[in-house]
C-alpha cells in the first residue's frame, strides 16, 4: 500500500545497531545511552516516516507560565536529536530519528 508515494505496512529488518544488546541500566537518566537501539546508516526506517503535520505542543505547554520552565518546544527524538522540519519528507520511523552518524558502523 502507498500513501504519498511511500510504501506503508512493510515487514522489514529495521537494521538497529544491536537489538537486544542494550544491557541493564540502573539509572533512568542513562536511557539515551542505549545506542544498541539506534538506526544504522542503512536502515530502511530512516526517512521512511509519514509527515501528518502534527503539532508538537498539542497541550500548549510552551504558553503556560508554570510549564515553560520544564518544556522544550523544539521537537526531538528519544535520543535528543532534533526532528526535521515538517514537510521535509525526512522523518524516520521509531524512537530514533537517525540523524546522528555512528562512525563505527
Amino acid at each position: 500500500m502507498l500513501i504519498d508515494d511511500r510504501r506503508i505496512k512493510s515487514a522489514v529488518n529495521p537494521r538497529l545497531v544491536e537489538a537486544g544488546g542494550g544491557g541493564i541500566l540502573n539509572n533512568a537518566e542513562w536511557l539515551d545511552t542505549l545506542v544498541a537501539y539506534r538506526l544504522r546508516k542503512d536502515s530502511p526506517m530512516r526517512d521512511a516516516g509519514l509527515d501528518f503535520n502534527v503539532t508538537w505542543d498539542p497541550y500548549h505547554y510552551a504558553n503556560d507560565a508554570v510549564m515553560q520552565a520544564h518544556f522544550n518546544s523544539a521537537p526531538t527524538d528519544f535520543y535528543g536529536d532534533a526532528l526535521p522540519k515538517a514537510g521535509s519528507g525526512k522523518l524516520s520511523i521509531g524512537a530514533d530519528e537517525g540523524t546522528e552518524d555512528l562512525w563505527w558502523l
